[in-house]
């Protein structure tokens, strides 16, 4: 009896740590390999942006290296995650990046989030995006 409620404890609590809670971060990687960084909003429903939430005492924290070249596809889902966010400053001074491509069902963009993208030949924006963010 002991052994089956040890047991039992240790599946609640491994599922337990494999719950987000707002602000956690993790990583991914996307088709083409990029490492990418995202911020958990919800666990209900289980939604998450790209990139970190914006903290002045921290500074601007791009998604991904800035060293990073070519193409960056997000997934509309990641890590049983929905994609709804591009945070402020995510893809900010990625000089090399030369396509990036933000998935449908994305409905807010941060501030700044292509700063300094100065090889991106495409940037692919999903109509989802709602009226209230903007780009520059």
């Amino acid at each position: 009896m002991k052994k089956r409620l040890l047991s039992l404890m240790l599946v609640v609590l491994s599922s337990m740590a494999a719950w987000g809670e707002y602000g956690d971060t993790f990583t991914a990687n996307t088709v083409e390999g990029v490492n990418v960084t995202y911020t958990v909003l919800s666990e209900s429903p289980k939604t998450c942006q790209v990139g970190y939430i914006y903290v002045k005492s921290l500074g601007v924290r791009t998604a991904i290296d800035q060293s990073t070249s070519g193409a960056v596809t997000i997934p509309a889902v990641v890590n049983g995650y929905t994609v709804k966010d591009v945070a402020d400053y995510s893809f900010s001074g990625c000089k090399k990046v030369t396509s990036i491509i933000i998935p449908d069902g994305v409905t807010y963009l941060g501030k700044s989030a292509f700063n300094s993208c100065e090889k991106a030949e495409t940037i692919e924006l999903p109509n989802s995006i709602s009226g209230d963010s903007f780009v520059d």
